[in-house]
């Protein structure tokens, strides 16, 4: 088994021929293939299902701090991913399957996925998968967060890991990594203020179509009243300290009265209730990053639920799933 480089049509994952696609690595030697795809996303192992019949190829490239990449090995692999701590890593899947874990859940053609920093899973590849990856420093997406609504957002951001074939979010994917191919690299100064400036598009475009643990906060409106942005951002920056409302209503420097008026005009809500929320997002993603540390009942006494029967009504009625589901899914 000889490593070679070879070209990777990009028409054969985007469907498309493309201005910036290059060929980046080929090899049939698995333990090759594992340290180059560790070094560009993050560590992990390969178990290999025919050997015989292992060719991997990646093909991509750079645009700004947005690496696009294509992956397909020509047999059936398990991908065994340990946690990295700097990217988010955005996956739409172009052919083939792809199953989290032995008896997860498991993706198709068309569907879209993203790998938080720190999470680890196993992923079991069908022969003929091809995988189209989209990998963004996880400063840059909190720092497109801020541009977009004005605030620094608090912990993860809390993507959705499975978005199903058709949806907004995999439209986006794909429209996104098409764009991205398509840009023409001009030979210019000003050509990076204008490749920052389409990064971070995509970064909002990515925030805005793709559910997440910030899109309702996302869709507030873009201007507040002092007061009930002051108590918002609040929440968001002092969550972990399990603020009453009386707490808040002491920092803003108004009755508890005025400031449930101003959550109920102006986000339609009352000031329990989005601290609730805003609990029960951070629960969401702690059980998503780190699905095996501690267990249910630990994380939602960390964020103040302490009635397991209320607590899991609550949360499956925000996020369509049980706590312990959404635990098992973290765990690979």
């Amino acid at each position: 088994m000889v490593e070679t480089l070879s070209y990777v049509s990009s028409s054969e994952f985007l469907g498309a021929a493309t201005t910036r696609w290059a060929s980046l690595f080929r090899t049939q030697v698995p333990e090759r293939a594992a340290d180059f795809v560790g070094r560009l996303y993050s560590p992990h192992a390969l178990r290999v299902g025919r050997v015989d019949g292992f060719d991997m190829q990646l093909g991509g490239f750079e645009f700004g701090h947005i690496h696009v990449g294509a992956i397909s090995y020509g047999s059936p692999v398990i991908a065994q991913l340990a946690p990295q701590q700097a990217h988010w890593v955005f996956s739409r899947l172009q052919r083939g399957t792809a199953t989290r874990g032995r008896h997860g859940r498991t993706f198709g053609a068309g569907d879209a996925s993203v790998l938080a920093p720190g999470e680890t899973h196993e992923v079991h590849l069908s022969a003929d998968m091809q995988l189209i990856n989209l990998r963004i420093a996880h400063e840059d997406m909190i720092r497109a967060c801020h541009a977009l609504s004005g605030v620094e957002p608090g912990g993860s951001l809390g993507f959705d890991d499975h978005l199903p074939a058709g949806s907004a979010a995999s439209e986006a994917l794909h429209r996104i990594t098409l764009l991205l191919a398509n840009t023409p690299q001009y030979a210019h100064a000003a050509s990076v203020c204008f490749e920052r400036s389409l990064q971070e598009a995509v970064m909002f475009e990515l925030l805005l179509a793709w559910p997440s643990a910030v899109s309702g906060y996302l869709a507030q409106p873009a201007s507040l009243p002092e007061t009930t942005r002051r108590a918002r951002d609040y929440l968001h920056e002092h969550c972990e300290d399990l603020p009453t409302v009386g707490d808040l209503a002491r920092h803003c420097g108004v009755s508890v009265r005025a400031l449930a008026r101003g959550f109920a005009r102006h986000l339609n809500t009352s000031p329990l209730q989005y601290m609730i929320n805003l609990r029960l997002d951070r629960v969401r993603q702690q059980l998503q990053a780190h699905g095996r540390e501690g267990n249910v009942t630990e994380v939602a006494h960390r964020w103040g639920f302490t009635h397991a029967g209320q607590f899991a009504a609550r949360y499956r009625n925000r996020f369509g799933e049980l706590p312990s589901e959404t635990q098992r899914k973290g765990r690979g």
